[in-house]
């Protein structure tokens, strides 16, 4: 998932900046007024916002991950109504839509610690597939710098929607921060609390 090339064939097609046309193709028009792609050194985030840290060091503000590797802004009202413009097919075109969602039925990539069941999980815009242990298939997106772990995931339906923003401290592992994402997950999605 090289988004960066993303950007690149963005600015090569239209002409524009890639920010130019993320604020306009997708910011403006979805209202997202909370979301930015700042530039790379800009470490500032717009306030409010919590206090981060990764152990006893502040890491609310870091430069973040370049450009349209992954690099955005957002809150999680932003974030949830972008995922429901983008699984309310208000964002692309049918044929891309269908893309957006196909997940290749390979077996998961060796290194690729996300994926669960050993099998792909990622579809070629970079949504993710996750089937929770209840048995129910949600789609999102997750993201993380040092101090912080975010996401979104939702039915197909929008029924039922999860926006989370962590502040792993440093104190545990990635399999601990990913089991405690997946039993939030189940929790959200099944009503049950977790034990």
């Amino acid at each position: 998932m090289n988004t960066l090339v993303v950007g690149l064939l963005v600015e090569k097609v239209t002409g524009n900046s890639f920010r130019h046309e993320l604020d306009h193709r997708i910011l403006r028009p979805l209202q997202l007024r909370d979301t930015s792609l700042p530039a790379a050194d800009d470490v500032t985030i717009p306030s409010p916002h919590t206090r981060v840290y990764a152990g006893k060091d502040d890491v609310t503000e870091q430069s973040p991950y370049p450009w349209a590797e992954g690099g955005m802004i957002s809150t999680a009202a932003d974030l949830d109504r972008f995922m429901t413009a983008l699984f309310g097919g208000r964002l692309l075109p049918p044929a891309v839509q269908a893309l957006a969602f196909s997940v290749p039925d390979v077996a998961n990539g060796p290194e690729n610690k996300h994926c669960l069941n050993g099998k792909a999980c990622f579809a070629p815009g970079g949504l993710m597939r996750l089937t929770l242990g209840n048995g129910v298939t949600v789609w999102g997106k997750t993201g993380s710098r040092p101090g912080w772990d975010n996401g979104f995931f939702t039915t197909p339906d929008l029924k039922r929607r999860l926006v989370y923003s962590l502040n792993p401290n440093g104190t545990g592992t990635r399999k601990e921060y990913t089991d405690y994402i997946v039993a939030l997950a189940d929790a959200a999605f099944s009503g049950v609390s977790p034990k």
